[in-house]
Parts: structure tokens; C-alpha cells; sequence
């Protein structure tokens, strides 16, 4: 349980550290609760060890009141035989603001979920997300966008790449309830497949029952650019780099438009050695 006190502002990042040392189930609970005009910045890390198989089943429960700021970084580098599943549900109040991203990296079938709820008005929320696939894992990103009050705003961008025969999948909701007009609500889910057996299941889906709303949804697939490539190898740069150097270059406009802040060469070179690897 983590509580803010009203108007308690910071800057410092808070980690959350979840380690399995080889128990076969892990069931964390958090609950954290933003005060009234209070800023918290958190950022959980979810990670195994030990020999033998586990089982990840993860919950947070997140309240922000009114004019509450949480920005929530996670970081999911699970054993490559681990089944992670992690729930987060979010309630924002009036002029509140929840910010979640996401670097999905570990496990062999992960599912990471975030539903909120913008439930007062000018509440917003921004959900980001990188996910890395290999071999056969399975990285599943599945999202709920309730707009519940007038003058809400919500903004994704989830950008994956995958390779091997590593399988993707984004569900991207946005709710717009009756009643809520003058919401804007944006959507993006962009993909690179560097293997001819890697799949991306993309559904992006809007549900608008109000008037006066801004709303949009996108989802594109592909290769690498032939013609980015040719440049890139036309300057003596290797292939293998020069994948690397598109890749990261993808990816990191996700990071960019959500600005990090310190953990952005963290972040960074967990996606080149990714590449690397």
C-alpha cells in the first residue's frame, strides 16, 4: 500500500521491485492512492530468478483524486519459462492525470492489462508501450479507455517488434460512455516483424455513445524499409547495425512522446541489447 499525502509533490522515482526467487506462484497486490494535487512517480520492475517455472499473477489498484499526477513505469524482464499475467486498474478524478509505459521484454506468455476509468472531468490518461519478442514467446497488451465525464482526453502508443516465431497481441479500447462529449481520444499500435513466422493480432476498437468528441484509431504492420536499409548499408554501416540502428530508431518515438525522463538510456540500452542479442 502506497498513499500520497494532498498536495505532496515529487519529482524522485519511486521503484517497486518484484522478485521471484523460484516459488512456482507469485501473486503481488498493490494499492496506490494519489492525494488530492499530490505527483507520484513510480516504477515497478517485475523480474524471476531461480530454475524452476513460475507463475506471475499481478494486480495493482490505482486512485487518483482530484488533480492527482501518477506516472507509472514498468518494466517487465520475467524468466524466458515464466506465464506472467498483471492487472492494473485505474481511477482518475477530476484534472487528474495517470501515465503508464510499458517495457515488455520477458516471458513466455505475458499479458500485461490496464483499464481505466476517467471518471470526473479533464481527468486524462496516457498509456505507452514497448514490447520485444523471440523465439515462440507470446506478449499480449490489451487496454481499457473508459471516458465516464465531459472533457476527458486519453492517448496510446504501443510499438512492438518481433522476431523468430514470437507472437504479438494488442486489444486497444476507448469507451466513450453517454454523457462524455468533448472527449479526444487517440490510438496507435504500430509493429515491425524481422522474421517471416512472427505474427502481430492487432485489434484497436472505439465504442462512442456521446456527441462532440475527437476520436481515432490506428494499427500498421510491416518489414523494415528496404530503401532505409540501402542507405544506411551504402554508408559502409553493417547490416546487422544497421538493422539495429532502424529498429531502436522505431521504437524509441514511443519513449520519446512520453518522455522518461532519467530512464530514457536505461530504457534504450535494454532495447539495443535486445537487438544484439
Amino acid at each position: 500500500l502506497f498513499r500520497s499525502d494532498n498536495n505532496a509533490r515529487t519529482d524522485a522515482l519511486i521503484e517497486v521491485l518484484h522478485v521471484n526467487a523460484g516459488s512456482p506462484v507469485s501473486q503481488p497486490r498493490n494499492i496506490i492512492v494519489a492525494g488530492e494535487g499530490a505527483k507520484v512517480r513510480l516504477l515497478e520492475t517485475q523480474l524471476g530468478t531461480g530454475a524452476s517455472s513460475q507463475f506471475f499473477n499481478g494486480a495493482t489498484l490505482v486512485t487518483l483524486e482530484e488533480g492527482a499526477e501518477v506516472e507509472h513505469l514498468r518494466h517487465q524482464v520475467q524468466r524466458a519459462d515464466t506465464v506472467h499475467v498483471n492487472t492494473i486498474c485505474a481511477r482518475v478524478a477530476a484534472r487528474g492525470s495517470y501515465n503508464s509505459f510499458l517495457l515488455a521484454e520477458g516471458g513466455q506468455t505475458a499479458r500485461d492489462e490496464i483499464q481505466v476509468g476517467l471518471t470526473e472531468k479533464g481527468a486524462a490518461a496516457k498509456l505507452h508501450g514497448v514490447y520485444l519478442g523471440s523465439g515462440n514467446q507470446v506478449l499480449d497488451s490489451t487496454t481499457l479507455i473508459a471516458h465516464r465525464a465531459p472533457n476527458t482526453k486519453s492517448e496510446e502508443n504501443y510499438r512492438g517488434a518481433l522476431n523468430d516465431k514470437s507472437r504479438g497481441v494488442f486489444q486497444g479500447n476507448i469507451l466513450v460512455e453517454k454523457g462524455a462529449d468533448g472527449t479526444d481520444g487517440q490510438m496507435s499500435n504500430k509493429t515491425l516483424l524481422l522474421s517471416g513466422d512472427a505474427e502481430i493480432n492487432s485489434k484497436p476498437q472505439l465504442e462512442i455513445y456521446a456527441d462532440d468528441v475527437q476520436c481515432a484509431h490506428g494499427s500498421t504492420a510491416g518489414e523494415l524499409d528496404d530503401e532505409a536499409m540501402f542507405y544506411l548499408r551504402s554508408r559502409g554501416i553493417p547490416e546487422a547495425h544497421a538493422k539495429a540502428i532502424l529498429v531502436e530508431g522505431f521504437l524509441a518515438e514511443a519513449m520519446e512522446e512520453f518522455d522518461l525522463g532519467e530512464l530514457t538510456d536505461t530504457f534504450r540500452a535494454r532495447i539495443s541489447d535486445w537487438m544484439g542479442a
